[in-house]
């Protein structure tokens, strides 16, 4: 059997450190496995933060090819600068994620 140990400090003077420590009083049953399912939660929501942006990357991407590909019609509107209109781009898809 392979055991590995690791000593966990809460320092009760922070309040991050007292809300952990009550959290983990108040746990029913085992508290090593409420830690060790409370880190392999954590992990999985980083990673998939990291895909969700990495999706929106693929996805600007794609837009801009397809919109740099577009004939441009003239428009009597104001026209946007390549920075405004990639800002303009990037506010648009982060509001709609």
């Amino acid at each position: 059997m392979s055991i590995r140990f690791h000593k966990l400090r809460f320092n009760l003077d922070k309040e991050r450190g007292r809300e952990a420590w009550d959290i983990l009083q108040s746990v029913p049953g085992s508290r090593n496995a409420y830690i060790l399912d409370a880190v392999c939660a954590y992990a999985k929501q980083l990673t998939q933060e990291e895909a969700c942006a990495a999706f929106q990357q693929q996805i600007l991407g794609v837009i801009r090819a397809e919109l740099s590909s577009q004939p441009v019609k003239p428009q009597p509107q104001t026209v946007l600068s390549a920075d405004e209109d990639d800002t303009a781009l990037d506010n648009f898809l982060e509001s709609a994620f």
